[in-house]
């Protein structure tokens, strides 16, 4: 474990569909700009907040025309790594090419097992990131998760590398496309009993994150205001629903 623990984010891509089913935007054109578009941001909140950026590509898609919109000085700086599921991989759905694609990423790296990664949907951006982001412990993670413990956001989430390699990438291997138990719920179970068990420290965002861009999944557009706007609304109430967390997770 080195004195300095780095911070990342790692957006995860995939501009040719890998499968059709449950996605609503298809095109690798409107996918492409839509990655760009958001890259340009992530360099920004990059820059301010001293983290590094790496993209993992999952359709072979080119290293050149994915960074062609952004800064020569700022393209050197981003690591772009391409993963190629397998058709095993691809049949188990699109959770657990994402996870499969985190895993070969990280694995990729010579991260030390103190340092932070943000995984983040490519396509979409956060809004406010001096407000969600920041190192975590080595046993820290940082996601939102319902009340009930039985699904998490996985649109952004963040862990120290060694918490990825221990409690969050082994969920993927709980997944089961056919029965719809998806990544979202094999993450919050997996943190529910890692929690339980005393091995990681949970924590909420700061603040909620506000998403803008494009679902991939179900075509819905994310408004930064109407999120924040139900932050508003539900803020007051958090102090309970944390308290009530961490009674359902002992």
């Amino acid at each position: 474990m080195h004195d300095n623990p780095q911070q990342y984010f790692l957006l995860t891509a995939t501009v040719r569909p890998n499968m059709l089913k449950k996605l609503r935007v298809t095109d690798p054109t409107i996918r492409l700009r839509q990655y760009q578009d958001a890259l340009k941001h992530w360099v920004e909140a990059a820059r301010q907040q001293d983290a590094g950026v790496i993209i993992v590509e999952t359709s072979g898609f080119e290293r050149s025309t994915f960074l062609s919109e952004v800064a020569p000085d700022d393209r050197a700086a981003i690591q772009y790594v391409n993963y190629e599921p397998s058709a095993e991989v691809v049949d188990r759905g699109i959770g657990y090419i994402e996870w499969s694609a985190i895993r070969y990423a990280i694995d990729s790296n010579e991260f030390d097992g103190a340092d932070t990664v943000y995984k983040v949907t490519g396509r979409l951006v956060v809004t406010n990131p001096g407000q969600v982001f920041g190192k975590l412990a080595s046993d820290g993670v940082r996601l939102r998760t319902r009340i009930d413990g039985s699904h998490s956001d996985t649109r952004v989430l963040g862990a120290s590398v060694r918490m990825w390699q221990e409690v969050i990438l082994p969920a993927a291997e709980d997944v089961d496309y056919e029965r719809r138990i998806e990544i979202e719920h094999c993450v919050a179970a997996r943190i529910r009993f890692a929690r339980t068990i005393r091995k990681v420290k949970v924590s909420r965002f700061p603040r909620r994150p506000l998403f803008a861009g494009q679902s991939g999944t179900n075509g819905s557009v994310y408004s930064p205001w109407k999120v924040a706007l139900q932050g508003l609304l539900v803020r007051p109430l958090e102090p309970l629903v944390a308290l009530a967390a961490r009674s359902i997770s002992h």
